[in-house]
């Protein structure tokens, strides 16, 4: 079931998706969905979508030269500033940042 789930989070994380929308995928209800996935997979399937969300603009930073507005609406983002916000929060550099100190990396 978790690896279902994990699959539906990846393949459609850039789409405004529910928890309902995953739980619905694996047949059960949202509340017992909820318990299981954070049993299994230590953390909830809400956090489990903004790691792959953030995955994706890491990978969008490094490999495009897309603006920060796009990249927050093709991985799934509200806004720009709710990605930058997230994206900072989690890996402790805004977007820029971490695209000027990792597609020179890249593009070698």
């Amino acid at each position: 079931i978790t690896a279902q789930a994990q699959s539906f989070i990846k393949n459609n994380c850039s789409r405004q998706i529910k928890l309902s929308d995953i739980a619905r995928e694996v047949n059960l209800s949202p509340n017992y969905f909820h318990t299981i996935f954070t049993e299994v997979c230590r953390i909830t399937p809400r956090e489990y979508l903004t790691e792959c969300r953030v995955s994706m603009v890491k990978n969008l930073l490094i490999t495009t030269n897309l603006p920060l507005s796009e990249i927050a609406e093709r991985s799934g983002f509200k806004t720009q500033q709710y990605m930058t916000s997230i994206f900072k929060s989690e890996e402790n550099f805004s977007p820029a940042q971490f695209r000027k100190q990792h597609q020179n990396e890249y593009l070698k």
